[in-house]
């Protein structure tokens, strides 16, 4: 807690910054109204949380860790440019991003299955706006698994994903399934298929695959 009876001009000579919070009713209270406290970056025990219920008074919490091993793999960037939240998975920055948001992948491998379920989500490597075609690419962020594109206006640009045989349990066997309007998948590598066709039919398996039983999909580029 601070309050005004501290004696300081300001409060720049305290952060509370890079603590795991996880577990505990531990938050952070600033009682000297006219004084904002730094509590950035830290790990609030889950990836989304509910800041009134943690926060007291004028504190700036962003961003903050969606993940408890203090990553900055994936940074979830708001609609006005501003960094939201940092994660160590690309799951749980999507469950921080609201509409208009953008997830930046930094290069490295991802192992995990991601669903973008909210609209207008651009999810972008590092060589978004680089023809896949091109031999000279930065390192890539390579997804061993599926990407679900199940939202309107969502971007897909400058990844790579390669699936394994366990990607596509109980899942249409695409590297990236869209299932909505209006997405943009572009300058991505799909490639490296880690795929036993004792398990898969070879002719069900797909890079891109476009469908959905109940929807009219439309505005694909």
């Amino acid at each position: 807690n601070v309050d005004d009876s501290t004696s300081l001009s300001d409060l720049s000579q305290i952060v509370v910054s890079n603590n795991d919070f996880s577990g505990s009713d531990a938050g952070a209270a600033n009682k000297a109204l006219s004084l904002t406290l730094d509590a950035s970056e830290n790990y609030w025990g889950t990836d989304n949380p509910n800041f009134n219920s943690v926060i007291s008074g004028d504190v700036n919490y962003q961003p903050w860790y969606a993940t408890s091993d203090f990553s900055e793999d994936v940074e979830v960037v708001d609609s006005s440019g501003d960094t939201r939240a940092y994660s160590g998975t690309i799951q749980e920055a999507l469950n921080v991003a609201a509409e208009d948001a953008t997830i930046e992948l930094g290069p490295g491998t991802y192992e995990e299955n991601v669903s973008i379920d909210t609209s207008n989500i651009t999810l972008q490597g590092p060589n978004a706006g680089i023809d896949a075609n091109r031999d000279v690419r930065s390192d890539e962020a390579v997804i061993t698994g599926q990407v679900g594109i199940g939202a309107q206006k969502v971007t897909v640009n400058g990844l790579k994903v390669t699936p394994t045989t366990e990607t596509f349990n109980q899942k249409p066997a695409a590297a990236i399934i869209v299932s909505e309007s209006d997405a943009t998948v572009q300058n991505n590598r799909i490639a490296d298929f880690n795929v036993s066709i004792t398990d898969i039919e070879p002719n069900s398996i797909q890079g891109i695959q476009i469908y959905n039983s109940g929807t009219q999909i439309s505005g694909i580029e």
